[in-house]
């Protein structure tokens, strides 16, 4: 009985130093992340209407791409390229939807923002938003 007791409280012992080590890198590790989601969106924000690229966006937040990934990955659950397009293709879309259908088209609104091969950007915005985007800009 006394051996049993004295197990126990080795096994608590020993789970309790490891528990004390992960917590605070973890804590550590999920803070920089967070920081450098903070960074990402800084940038995102300082050019909505740019087509930024990876390194481009690494260089100015100060990590490597593997980093961004790895964070976009854990806060957004896509790679920071899957994250882009889909803004990209959101701000086209809302831009789509507020303008005036006999004053703009959708060659100028997509390539305001990046969109250059407008074949594959038809095909994406389609499958994201389920309509073309002639269709969306005639319903406005």
């Amino acid at each position: 009985e006394t051996s049993r007791g004295l197990e126990q409280s080795l096994i608590d012992a020993m789970v309790d130093s490891l528990n004390g080590w992960e917590v605070p890198d973890e804590t550590r590790a999920r803070r920089q992340h967070q920081l450098i989601m903070r960074r990402f969106y800084r940038i995102l924000e300082e050019n909505p209407r740019s087509s930024l690229y990876i390194p481009e966006i690494c260089a100015a937040i100060r990590v490597s791409t593997r980093t961004l990934d790895t964070c976009c990955q854990e806060q957004l659950g896509m790679a920071p390229k899957q994250y882009l397009m889909l803004r990209r293709l959101n701000f086209v879309r809302r831009d789509l939807r507020e303008a005036v259908p006999d004053g703009t088209t959708v060659t100028e609104i997509a390539t305001a923002y990046g969109f250059w091969d407008l074949g594959r950007f038809a095909g994406r915005y389609k499958s994201v938003f389920g309509e073309k985007p002639s269709d969306t800009l005639r319903r406005v």
